[in-house]
C-alpha cells in the first residue's frame, strides 16, 4: 500500500495501478483509480447523493405534488443564521419530449402548476449543496394528469365530428339520437323498434 504524501488540498487525483511481471510482455492491464483530497478546513469531502423515494401525485388536471426525501447528512453551516442552505432542482416534462422545465425548491416538496391534463409527465430531483455542489438527478418518477371534465364529450359527439347533421341523426327525446325522419323507439312494439337507429349518448368515461 503507498501513499501520496504532498497532494494538494481539495484535489482530485488519478491512479493508473497494474501488476508488474519481470517477463518482457507479461505486465497486467492497469487499472484506473480516482480520489480527491480534504480540503485544507477539514470538511469532508464527499459527493452528494441524489433525493430518493421520489413520489408524484395529481390531485387534479394540470396539477402536481413532488415529494422526496434527502440521503445527505447536514452540514453544520447549514445551521448557522448566515449559512448557506442547500436547496433542490425539480426538472420535469411531458413523457418523452425533449422539452423540460426546472424550478427550485428549499423544502422536499414543491407543487407544480399550469401543466396539461390528461397528460403524463415525467419528474426527477437534484440536491445542491450549500457550497454549490450538485447530485445526480433522482430516478424519475413518472405521473398521469388527469383529464379536464369540461372537456368531455360524448362518443356520438366524437364519433361524428361535432357535425351530428353529417351522421344523418337528431336528438329525438333528448337522450336517444335517431336517424333524420324517424321518431325515438317506443318501449313496445319490436318491429317499431326496428325501423329507427337508437344512439344513448355516454361519456368517454364509460
Amino acid at each position: 500500500m503507498g501513499a501520496l504524501e504532498e497532494g494538494e488540498p481539495d484535489t482530485d487525483y488519478v491512479f493508473a495501478v497494474g501488476a508488474y511481471n519481470e517477463a518482457e510482455g507479461e505486465d497486467g492491464e492497469p487499472v484506473l483509480l480516482s480520489a480527491r483530497t480534504l480540503p485544507s478546513d477539514g470538511t469532508p469531502a464527499f459527493s452528494l447523493w441524489p433525493p430518493i423515494a421520489v413520489r408524484a401525485h395529481s390531485p387534479s388536471p394540470g396539477v402536481v405534488t413532488v415529494t422526496w426525501e434527502d440521503p445527505n447528512p447536514e452540514q453544520d453551516i447549514e445551521n448557522e443564521i448566515d449559512g448557506t442552505q442547500r436547496h433542490y432542482l425539480i426538472q420535469y416534462g411531458i413523457y418523452q419530449l425533449e422539452q423540460l422545465s426546472k424550478m427550485r425548491s428549499n423544502s422536499r416538496s414543491v407543487k407544480l402548476t399550469d401543466l396539461l391534463p390528461g397528460k403524463e409527465y415525467e419528474i426527477a430531483v437534484k440536491v445542491v449543496g450549500d457550497d454549490g455542489r450538485e447530485s445526480p438527478w433522482s430516478i424519475r418518477d413518472i405521473v398521469l394528469t388527469p383529464p379536464d371534465p369540461t372537456q368531455e364529450v360524448s362518443r356520438y359527439d366524437w364519433e361524428c365530428d361535432f357535425e351530428k347533421d353529417m351522421c344523418g341523426m337528431r336528438n329525438g327525446d333528448g337522450v336517444h339520437w335517431i336517424r333524420a325522419g324517424g321518431t325515438p323507439p317506443a318501449d313496445s312494439g319490436k318491429d317499431h323498434n326496428r325501423k329507427h337507429l337508437s344512439v344513448v349518448i355516454r361519456s368517454k368515461r364509460d
